[in-house]
């Protein structure tokens, strides 16, 4: 586990904390999934989940 995950906690504590608020229809994206050391060799895409990345969005409803 990183640091900022120790910090401000892991995206599946997030989600229960969302969900537990009433939030709905969740969606993920997560982009910086290269070594830092070789992160501006090239564009990097977002692709779905928050399982790999560095940066990662949680998008949801408020119901």
């Amino acid at each position: 586990m990183s640091w900022l995950n120790q910090q401000i906690g892991a995206p599946d504590e997030k989600i229960a904390l969302m969900q537990a608020n009433g939030f709905v229809d969740f969606e993920y994206a997560q982009t910086l999934l290269t070594h830092p050391m070789y992160a501006n060799d090239k564009v990097q895409e977002v692709i779905e989940g928050y399982d790999r990345g560095d940066y990662v969005a949680v998008c949801a409803y408020k119901k």
